[in-house]
């Protein structure tokens, strides 16, 4: 007799012969979910991940508002002027250019850590805590690393008798927490240059709104105080290089006009008329001389007495010559050398009179300097805190929530080595799977006694549909239906035990005579599905009938189900034992006689051998494996577990199926239909 074809699955490959134990336990793993099975479980799962999301923006808005101290930003605009001096003393005094580099610098000198260590001895920061780290009361950390050192000094002088108990601690070093108190400044400072302008942004970070305004315009105003200081150190140091040097020039001019005078004083002093009369004089006997010379040559004296003369006077007029020359050459030589000495007294005086000039310019300008930049806007204490920022902190948590979030169930689906759906299950098995069975609530579940009642009172909701479904598929598929159907699993807790009365309580419902064995005679659970009120009647156990009870009178009528239940009973001797005996085999043949159904409870395949024992007397083997759960290795091990008897496995049952779980998972077309018919 052939196993029926699920009508879940009509594709699934039938099931292998009994005996064939080499390929029966063969179960793959299910296979390992693709990119965009993993997008859409993402879609169908986004309620979790929002929930995963919220939770960790909530967490964070907390720990940010407790955890957290508030800092406020505080932020002084100035504004550079390069051009702002007074007076034509530019070459004397600095001035900015306004250039890249020049901007530069003045970021770097509003940071500078002299301007901070003047900020701090005006604003007192050095007794605030806040900045002097030392000033702040010791946290926890602090607190044992003060204990651990006097546990060590301690134990260290108990070690060492000639050990004093060290040097006490010293005072606080003012040095160390300046420089300690400048530094966490500096962290609390920024200047930033607005781009393509001369406009510099100060800002500063404190706890306290109004302390991070007044530190920023103090900053500030001192920043520009140090301009202007330092314009009147350049003025005076100008002034004072100006004084020295216009001494120097009055002392060199008095020198020059010294010297003019003195050697005009010494000079013989000529007239400009006076000298063009010696100069012709000059030229007058010149030309004597020169005809003198001519008629001495001619021979036109006569007598010696007159040519003595004549050479006397030519000699005269020679002497005369050179006597004219010399004092016009020295008349020359004298107003050359007096014009120089003159020139050089006036250049003098002019250069005296210029730095002069520039000495009572500079004297004026003392006190009248202007820094080279000015507060555009100063700034004011901030209405809500820069820090936290609890919006962004908030969004980057949830972020990270949502990421863990759905890394968690991209895992978790990565690693599944369970079932949710037939099709996963025939396929990793080749085995049919007959149908589901839903899962009830957890706490008629765990108290066992409500789900007997759950399966009589709703008869038409979606368990008991999915009972019927299972129902149809075992027995309505083939014209010799299973006569002894045994069900098991191969773990405790997958729900074979519900399975069995639910699927008695459908074959009673359709007039047949059905029986429900109680195989598990370790465990005895019957007892706790059945409430005091609603027991089978009174008669015997399955280990009466072993003993050579009939069965008629053994079996327990139950109203609510409308079949006979057989229950087990403690015994001394081992279960297995008990199953496989001849009277065992003989009560299944009588229970065939006289029922039209006999389903067999028995305990899981791979906790004791009895259902492999129970296997090989019944015509269906109905296998449960529950949702979500078995994995395929156990699965794996259970059938090959069975496979070891001549067993007929009609089917697989996906048991404890949770329909709001498969709809979150994104197999809710499904359930949605089944339950436009259930109640």
């Amino acid at each position: 007799m052939t196993a029926p074809v699920s009508l879940r699955a009509p594709l699934f490959e039938q099931p292998v012969p009994a005996g064939a134990a080499g390929t029966a336990g063969a179960v793959p793993a299910p296979p390992a979910p693709d990119l965009a099975a993993l997008l859409g479980l993402m879609w169908r799962r986004a309620g979790l991940l929002l929930a995963a999301a919220g939770l960790a923006a909530g967490l964070a808005l907390a720990w940010a508002g407790y955890a957290m101290v508030p800092r406020y930003q505080a932020t002084a605009t100035v504004l550079l002027t390069p051009d702002a001096r007074i007076g034509p003393v530019e070459s004397l005094l600095p001035g900015l250019a306004g250039n890249s580099t020049v901007i530069t610098t003045e970021v770097g000198i509003l940071r500078a850590r002299s301007l901070l260590a003047r900020l701090i001895e005006t604003q007192g920061l050095l007794a605030d805590p806040e900045f002097n780290a030392q000033l702040a009361p010791p946290g926890p950390v602090d607190r044992l690393q003060k204990w651990l050192r006097k546990w060590l000094r301690d134990r260290l002088a108990l070690a060492l008798p000639g050990t004093g108990p060290g040097p006490p601690d010293e005072g606080p070093d003012i040095g160390a927490q300046r420089l300690l108190t400048i530094d966490a400044l500096a962290e609390r400072v920024s200047v930033r240059n607005m781009p393509d302008s001369l406009i510099f942004e100060v800002t500063v970070e404190t706890r306290a709104a109004e302390k991070s305004a007044r530190l920023a315009n103090a900053l500030v105003r001192l920043y520009i105080e140090d301009q202007i200081a330092a314009k009147a150190r350049a003025t005076e140091q100008a002034a004072s290089w100006l004084s020295e040097r216009v001494a120097d020039l009055r002392q060199e001019l008095e020198t020059a006009d010294s010297r003019a005078r003195t050697f005009s004083a010494q000079m013989e002093l000529v007239s400009s008329r006076t000298l063009v009369a010696l100069s012709a004089q000059l030229k007058d006997v010149r030309e004597r001389i020169a005809r003198g010379t001519a008629l001495l040559g001619q021979g036109r004296e006569t007598g010696a007495r007159d040519s003595d003369r004549a050479r006397a006077r030519l000699t005269q007029l020679i002497r005369l010559e050179q006597d004219l020359s010399a004092r016009i050459a020295r008349q020359s030589d004298d107003s050359v050398a007096l014009g120089q000495y003159e020139r050089e007294a006036e250049a003098s005086r002019l250069i005296y009179e210029h730095f002069l000039t520039r000495l009572k310019e500079t004297a004026v300008q003392k006190g009248l300097q202007q820094a080279d930049s000015r507060m555009l806007s100063p700034a004011e204490p901030p209405i809500a805190p820069a820090r936290p920022r609890r919006s962004l902190i908030a969004l980057m948590a949830g972020l990270l929530g949502l990421m863990l979030a759905a890394l968690t169930i991209a895992l978790r689906e990565g690693g599944r080595d369970s079932f949710r759906t037939d099709e996963e299950l025939s396929a990793a098995t080749g085995r049919p799977v007959l149908g589901q069975s839903l899962r009830l609530p957890r706490g008629l579940f765990r108290r066992r006694r409500g789900v007997l009642s759950q399966i009589l009172t709703r008869p038409q909701s979606a368990a008991a549909e999915a009972i019927r479904n299972l129902r149809t598929s075992l027995f309505l598929q083939s014209q010799s239906p299973p006569q002894v159907v045994m069900v098991t699993s191969s773990l405790p807790g997958e729900g074979k035990t519900t399975l069995t009365l639910g699927l008695a309580q459908n074959i009673a419902g359709l007039g047949r005579r059905v029986l429900v064995i109680e195989g598990d005679i370790r465990k005895r659970v019957f007892a706790s599905y059945f409430p005091a009120g609603a027991r089978p009647v009174a008669g015997g156990t399955l280990l009466c009938v072993l003993k050579g009870m009939p069965l008629a009178e053994a079996v327990r009528p139950h109203a609510g189900l409308k079949a006979d239940v057989l229950l087990a009973a403690p015994s001394r001797s081992n279960p297995a034992d008990l199953l496989a005996t001849r009277q065992f085999r003989d009560l299944i043949a009588d229970a065939r006689r006289d029922y039209d159904c006999i389903l067999i409870d028995t305990p899981p395949v791979l906790a004791v051998p009895d259902a492999r024992l129970v296997a090989e007397l019944a015509d269906a083997v109905l296998y449960a494996v529950h949702w979500d759960k078995t994995s395929a290795r156990v699965l794996r091990q259970g059938l090959r577990a069975l496979s070891s008897a001549r067993v007929r496995l009609a089917g697989l049952v996906l048991t404890r199926v949770d329909p709001r779980a498969m709809r979150r998972l994104g197999y809710g077309e499904e359930y949605r239909a089944k339950g436009y018919y259930t109640t």
